[in-house]
């Protein structure tokens, strides 16, 4: 059971038959070589044909979550969670030096929900490390359900962004309001500045003690 075979999974019980096997056949002609002209058209409908709602995982679902590292999950929507498999799909057969140029590319001319969605996708996508520059810039954006969608709940950024991106994220998350313990790894990566504003802001960031890994529990 891989990443994107959860995500489908999970659709399977809240679309109608008829969205669903569009779903699956989409998936299935999103093969290498990757016609990018094709696989746009995909992305972009995907929204329509899967709808927003909201995404609530039963406990059986939220065990196989858990299984495949698609864990904390909170916030998808359907249309993100194909979009999510959407790419996955694509990036595993788009050749290397193509993968960069089309994740930036969905990024920069994306509506805020496949921005959303793209971010949410980031982590499990082959050579993460190569799309830092897009999270970073998303923790840079004044769209504030996009930045929640790379800082809140997401493991990328503990991985992959360097530490200035990193510490500079948590404190606009810190400016936003918005509830720290969601960071996942903030405790392991806490710098020696955020934990002088920690002290200094005197609020309470409800972070236990550091765990052993980056994946919540």
């Amino acid at each position: 059971m891989t990443v994107l075979d959860a995500l489908v999974s999970l659709l399977r019980p809240r679309l109608d038959p008829a969205t669903h096997d569009w779903l699956l056949d989409t998936l299935d002609q999103t093969t290498a070589p990757l016609d990018a002209r094709v696989f746009r058209s995909a992305w972009s409908r995907v929204g329509r044909r899967l709808g927003s709602q909201p995404i609530t995982p039963n406990p059986e679902e939220t065990a196989l979550l858990q299984l495949v590292g698609l864990w904390p999950f909170a916030g998808w929507g359907a249309d993100e969670c194909g979009r999510a498999a959407l790419l996955i799909q694509a990036m595993n057969v788009a050749a290397p030096e193509a993968q960069g140029p089309l994740l930036d590319s969905l990024y920069l001319r994306g509506t805020i929900r496949e921005r959303q969605a793209l971010l949410r996708a980031l982590a499990y996508l082959p050579d993460p490390d190569q799309h830092a520059e897009v999270a970073a810039q998303a923790c840079r954006t004044h769209v504030v359900s996009v930045f929640e969608a790379i800082a809140l709940g997401n493991p990328f950024p503990a991985r992959h962004l360097a530490r200035p991106h990193f510490d500079q994220m948590v404190q606009k998350a810190i400016t936003l309001h918005l509830v720290p313990a969601q960071i996942i790894g903030l405790p392991e990566r806490l710098s020696s500045e955020l934990t002088r504003r920690r002290s200094a802001s005197g609020a309470r960031w409800g972070l236990g003690a550091p765990r052993t890994g980056l994946e919540a529990p």
